[in-house]
């Protein structure tokens, strides 16, 4: 009954623990198009295509979650305005006026104007279309009122001073009228009228957790590779990492434990649990810190080794010889995983080996005139490694 209650628990806490990272990626500020392509896209017409692309391909042309509880005043399509920015202006401005057939015959004006005047670019000329691009831009991200008008009124005064601009004037007429509409047939008592709406199972959290199941994490906004080939080209080193400090934490730990508890009361052992009190309390963080600017620079000390990653090292050889290339990289995150779990790791096995000692088998193989030695490693330490044996099933799991 005990594992069937922590199994039936294991599926509302991955819900509750999913939809939580989930919430936090979404309100994470930056806009995941910009990072997935470097911030390399501008306001030209190809990378409004390529946004849109990119958009759709992450997902984000879908509605977030199942069901959305909004005001009346929005409607349950904003998720298709893909532009980030543009979809916070538009919200914005039906949240104003409780008007969003008002609010989308307005942007729908600006972007038939933005389609004119870049098929007509070279008739107005460059002197005039830089300004009007410019501002039109500015019009689909502008919420505020005083700011909508400044920017309507640059179009305005650049439409004007276009020779035979009979076509600007008129589609520039449809956004002022279209404006002026959206101010003078407000609804402002919808912004207070709660709403759910329904989307199905095409969502992009519903896609996020089907994803997660299936082992496909998507892929990196920083190199474009898939996340599952990332995690499972650095995790095994990360592994590796952490295997190779526990193994030489407890070579070196515990012949310490052992020899400070025979040397119980003695000045050495003093010095020796002092120094390992020391250790354990240097600060991680302090250490790596001083490895980086003793070691990895010139000015300050020697350039020894790498300061971060594993490098370029050669994908197609055999894994040992990969190895043998990113060691240099491994050798201070060793230090700092391996000197704090050396004091914690050599007291234990100092406490268990004294209770060890202090055992009547062990009583009874002094009697027997067993050499210290013998006693000491062939019947202490072996029932004093059982604690450590404990401890390590729980450093094993920590170390994934």
């Amino acid at each position: 009954m005990y594992l069937l209650r922590r199994l039936l628990w294991f599926v509302p806490t991955l819900f509750a623990v999913s939809l939580l990272a989930f919430a936090l990626n979404k309100m994470a500020p930056g806009d995941p198009v910009m990072l997935y392509t470097h911030g390399e896209l501008d306001d030209s017409e190809s990378s409004a295509a390529r946004y849109e692309e990119v958009a759709r391909q992450l997902g984000m042309d879908k509605p977030n979650f199942y069901f959305q509880v909004s005001s009346a005043a929005l409607p349950d399509t904003l998720h298709r305005i893909l532009r980030q920015d543009r979809r916070i202006a538009a919200e914005k401005i039906s949240l104003q006026t409780g008007n969003w057939d008002a609010t989308q015959r307005y942007l729908r004006a600006v972007q038939l104007f933005e389609q004119y005047i870049l098929e007509n670019k070279d008739r107005i000329g460059r002197e005039h279309f830089l300004p009007l691009r410019k501002a039109t831009l500015q019009l689909f991200i502008q919420h505020k009122k005083n700011n909508i008008e400044s920017y309507l009124q640059i179009v305005e005064n650049e439409t004007s001073k276009i020779v035979d601009n009979l076509h600007e004037v008129a589609f520039f007429q449809n956004i002022k009228t279209a404006y002026q509409q959206l101010w003078s047939q407000t609804t402002l008592y919808k912004r207070w009228i709660p709403t759910v709406y329904w989307v199905g199972l095409d969502n992009q959290y519903h896609n996020y957790i089907s994803n997660f199941v299936t082992g496909n994490f998507g892929v990196s906004y920083e190199d474009n590779r898939p996340v599952a080939a990332k995690i499972a080209d650095y995790g095994r080193w990360t592994l590796l990492l952490n295997l190779l400090a526990i193994l030489f934490t407890y070579a070196i730990a515990v012949p310490l434990g052992v020899w400070s508890a025979a040397q119980k009361g003695t000045k050495k052992e003093a010095f020796l649990q002092g120094f390992l009190a020391a250790l354990y309390a240097m600060p991680t963080f302090w250490v790596a810190s001083l490895l980086l600017l003793f070691f990895t620079t010139s000015d300050y000390g020697l350039r020894i080794f790498p300061s971060a990653g594993l490098g370029n090292y050669n994908r197609n050889v055999f894994f040992f010889k990969q190895f043998l290339e990113v060691f240099p990289h491994f050798v201070m995150p060793l230090i700092c995983l391996i000197y704090n779990n050396l004091a914690f790791v050599a007291r234990q096995m100092r406490r268990s080996t004294l209770d060890a000692l202090s055992q009547d088998f062990v009583r009874t193989a002094r009697a027997k005139g067993l050499l210290p030695k013998t006693v000491l490693w062939q019947h202490a330490v072996r029932n004093a490694l059982f604690p450590l044996v404990t401890m390590l099933a729980s450093l094993l799991p920590a170390s994934l």
